[in-house]
């Protein structure tokens, strides 16, 4: 019988991993249309050919863009349907709209005000 390792998280390794997620999360936000994608989606979902038009994107940087953020679960594609034709959207989930109302608050609250 095969022992299964588990990783214990140790408050110095528990500190490591939140800054690693930081760093690569702002990676991720440096990218080019990363935060306008968000900013979009966090109005109503919208269409992969609706974004791409509001950008002005390519399909490769598009594409990219959508699965970094749906990996980070910050967005995901859902299927509606519109009449008989089922259709994919793309919305913030619960941690993606968190991390809007996390910059919203820094925005208010920055410079001691």
């Amino acid at each position: 019988m095969k022992e299964e390792k588990t990783k214990l998280l140790t408050p110095e390794v528990y500190k490591i991993e939140v800054f690693k997620t930081i760093q690569e999360i702002t990676n991720l936000l440096r990218k080019k249309h990363t935060i306008k994608i968000l900013q979009y989606l966090n109005y109503d979902p919208m269409r992969y050919t609706d974004i791409k038009n509001l950008l002005r994107s390519d399909d490769n940087t598009l594409s990219r863009r959508l699965r970094d953020l749906g990996n980070f679960n910050l967005i995901k594609k859902l299927g509606v349907f519109k009449g008989k034709q089922k259709i994919s959207e793309y919305t913030l989930t619960e941690k993606g709209q968190e991390l809007i109302n996390f910059f919203r608050n820094f925005e208010r609250n920055k410079g001691g005000k």
